[in-house]
Order: C-alpha cells, then sequence, then structure tokens
C-alpha cells in the first residue's frame, strides 16, 4: 500500500478575481512543495491562508488536516480527529459509496484516509478501503522519480536498484516486474546468480505492461569471478575445491569489457570488489575509466578510503548488503556452515532514528547511504517490502541522524562479506580482495 498522500488541486470561488486566483494558485503549489520537503509547518501556514475565505472548500480542509498530521508527527490528536470527521461529514461519504464510486475527487479523499489509518497502524480498516478502491486509484498515483547519479561517461544511473541474488527464476521474476512497476529503474544481477534468465523475463513482463520502456531502465550484471578465460569452466573444481586460475591479468580482462563497449554490447563498465590498489591498478591502464565501483557498504563498514577514492576519480559508488547481507548468512547455511553476523537492522541507534521519523530500520540504513549520493540494491522479493525499501525519497535524515550513524562504523572490523567464505579457497588467488 501506497503510504503516501495525494494533494488536491486547489479550487477556485467564481467570485475570484483573475489575479486573487493566480495567487491563490501560487500558494497551492508552495504548499505541496514545502509538503514534499518535509517541511510540514510552512505547508500548514500556507494552507492557513488559502482556508482562511474558502472555509467551505472540502479539498482544501482536507489537505490542511493531512499537513498537521505529519506536522503532528503521525499522531491521532483530539483536533485532526475533529477535523477529519467534519471533512468527511461534509463531504458525506458513506462506506456504502465504495462500491460505486466515480468521481475521482472522492475517491482521493478515500484514498488520503486509508493512508491516516495505515499510519494509525489500524490495518485491517485501511486494506479494506484500499482493497475496495485500488480499481480507482492505481492509474492515479504515478511512482515517485527515482533520483539518479551522472557517471562520468555522461549517463544516468537510478540510485535505487533491486538486488537480486539468491531469488530463483520465478521468484525474481515476479520481483523484478513488481520493482519496475514501482518506480524502480535500476536492476542488478549477476551471471552468478544463475537467474538472469528470471531478470530478462521480469523486464519484458513490466515493459509489456505499457508501464516501463527498456531505454528507462538500467541492468547491472557481473563477469563470475573466477571464469574469464573463453572456452573454459566457469567454476572448475577439484576434491570440492574451487580451482584458482593464478594468471588472471585484470588489465587484459579491463580491455576485452572496453572492447565490448566499442562494440556496443554495453554501455557502461564498472568494477565490484576491488581493492583500491586495484582500482588505481585499472585506471592507470584504461581508455575507458571505471564508472562504478561495487563493494560492501553500510553503517558499520562505511568504506571510506575507497569512497574518497572513486570521489576523486568520479566513480559511483554502489552498497551491497546496506542492510547487513541476512543472504550472506543463508548462503553460507546452505553450505552447512554456521554463522552469526552482526544486526544492523535492530541496532538501538538505528531502532531510535528509524521511530524519530516513522520509517523502518530498513529505510534509515538505505537512506543514510543515498542521502552521501551512495546507490543502493536492496534484495527482497516481497512485493511491499519492494515498495517499501523504495519509499527513501519523502524524507531526510538530518545532521544528529546522520551523526549519530556515522559514528557506528567499525572499519575493516565491520566488514561482513568475504570472499574466501563464499567461494573456499578463493583466498589463496593473488588478486583476492578479502
Amino acid at each position: 500500500m501506497y503510504a503516501t498522500f495525494l494533494f488536491f488541486r486547489v479550487t477556485m470561488s467564481s467570485k475570484s478575481d483573475k489575479n486573487s486566483g493566480n495567487s491563490d494558485k501560487e500558494l497551492a503549489v508552495k504548499a505541496k512543495s514545502e509538503f514534499n520537503k518535509g517541511n510540514y509547518g510552512n505547508c500548514v501556514q500556507i494552507l492557513e491562508k488559502l482556508t482562511a475565505d474558502k472555509s467551505c472548500d472540502v479539498k482544501l480542509a482536507h489537505n490542511k488536516a493531512v499537513a498537521e498530521f505529519y506536522k503532528g508527527g503521525l499522531k491521532k490528536t483530539e483536533s485532526f480527529q475533529k477535523a477529519l470527521k467534519a471533512i468527511f461529514e461534509k463531504a458525506k461519504l458513506r462506506p456504502e459509496r465504495l462500491e460505486t464510486l466515480e468521481d475521482v475527487d472522492t475517491c482521493v479523499l478515500y484514498y488520503n484516509y486509508a493512508v491516516i489509518l495505515y499510519h494509525l497502524r489500524q490495518y485491517r480498516a485501511a486494506l479494506g478501503i484500499v482493497s475496495k478502491i485500488s480499481r480507482y486509484i492505481e492509474p492515479l498515483v504515478e511512482p515517485a522519480m527515482v533520483p539518479s547519479v551522472e557517471l562520468n561517461n555522461g549517463r544516468k544511473m537510478p540510485l535505487l536498484g533491486l538486488g537480486c541474488w539468491q531469488a530463483p527464476g520465478d521468484e525474481v521474476a515476479a520481483a523484478v516486474e513488481a520493482a519496475l512497476l514501482a518506480g524502480y529503474r535500476h536492476i542488478d544481477t549477476a551471471y552468478n546468480y544463475l537467474n538472469e534468465d528470471g531478470v530478462g523475463r521480469g523486464i519484458k513482463a513490466a515493459i509489456a505492461s505499457g508501464k516501463v520502456k527498456r531505454s528507462d531502465i538500467f541492468v547491472v550484471t557481473k563477469l563470475p569471478n573466477i571464469g574469464m578465460q573463453a572456452g573454459k569452466d566457469v567454476f572448475p573444481f577439484e576434491n570440492g575445491k574451487l580451482l584458482m586460475d593464478f594468471s588472471t591479468d585484470l588489465i587484459a580482462i579491463w580491455k576485452e569489457m572496453e572492447r565490448m563497449v566499442s562494440l556496443g554490447l554495453t554501455k557502461s563498465i564498472g568494477v565490484s570488489n576491488f581493492t583500491v590498489k586495484q582500482v588505481r591498478k585499472i585506471l592507470a591502464n584504461a581508455k575507458i575509466p571505471p564508472a562504478v565501483q561495487q563493494v560492501e557498504c553500510h553503517v558499520y563498514f562505511q568504506q571510506t578510503e575507497m569512497r574518497e577514492m572513486c570521489k576523486q576519480h568520479n566513480i559511483a559508488f554502489t552498497s551491497y548488503s546496506s542492510l547487513g547481507s541476512p543472504g550472506s548468512k543463508m548462503f553460507m547455511e546452505k553450505m552447512g556452515m554456521k554463522v552469526e553476523l552482526p544486526d544492523l537492522l535492530n541496532n538501538p541507534v538505528v531502532r531510535l532514528v528509524a521511530e524519530k521519523h516513522n520509517r523502518t530500520a530498513a529505510q534509515v540504513l538505505l537512506r543514510f547511504l543515498v542521502q552521501q549520493d551512495i546507490i543502493v540494491i536492496p534484495k527482497s522479493v516481497k512485493v511491499e517490502r519492494i515498495k517499501q525499501n523504495g519509499d527513501l525519497f519523502s524524507f531526510k535524515l538530518d545532521e544528529v541522524d546522520m551523526g549519530a550513524l556515522r559514528l557506528l562504523d567499525q572499519g575493516e572490523a565491520g566488514r561482513i562479506v568475504r570472499m574466501k567464505d563464499l567461494f573456499p579457497n578463493s583466498d589463496m588467488h593473488p588478486e583476492a580482495p578479502h
């Protein structure tokens, strides 16, 4: 369910002169802008000016009640309840009308009321309304545009992507389709994930809906970190251990990736799990510099040195395991290893910040990163979680929040994902990152 409100247009009195009408429209635009920025107090003040001589305007009154609700920290107050009751009585809204809704404004009133109930944790009542009006309201709700970062080749890469690790084909297909229809425009996969066909099916289904164009979607995939030799096994094993190709030449591989760009087979190339030294090695020999570096990064392991180096060379920075990598635990347990990993989602500081903003711990962990222009790729196959993880741009952490979260950094000791745990024997390779 969408957890944001729809604002109404200002309705002008027929007695309003032209100048007054224009002034009201300007105020209305400003009120909406302040609301979207989270400046709810300013929004309320502007709406009070608008409602001063339009007390009978139900939609304006509703906007004002919504803004006051947010200003008060999404808490149910007596004044808010009275205002809401008066609005619904004036609009003559009745439960039985849910079955025969025809006008858009009434539908939006019901929708906003459902969102209020949702924030008040009256989930059953909220879902009851939404289930009945979804066929009317869905076409009115456009997914929020996800901000992008500009790569060093001029292309745009969305700050939010869907991670696809450990999602089987059919599950990942459904997840990719749901994410794209919810506003995501960045999908992260890899050959190693063994689900690229499912990712393709999900993209195809989303495009078939008519709501998404292929040209809008940024797809990331990765070479397997072992199989770099054409014509050879991608994962060569012997006696249960991975056989290392100790002749791996990073520069030769990068030159081949540059050739893929020249052939038009890819638009951007980057690196993942590279050390600072390895990135510098590529930069010293590249015709096309890496556009992106993707590594583990979260509040416990904030990668300060790597991020600074990437910033110096205009390399975009993508975080995986932003939520602490529950996927790594699942992966290792499948391989028969018992592990205990840090629980970022239940960190007391993270939870306090989440409560302050009435957000989930996951949203806070992700917002902490995107607010620093770090690209995030949280993984989920659950539609509601995908939407929830994507709701990162309707709120902002203040400097107190950011400072508290920065203090959680443990440096290298905070690293959770280690290649030698995921790929036994890989630490024997001279280019092994960790």
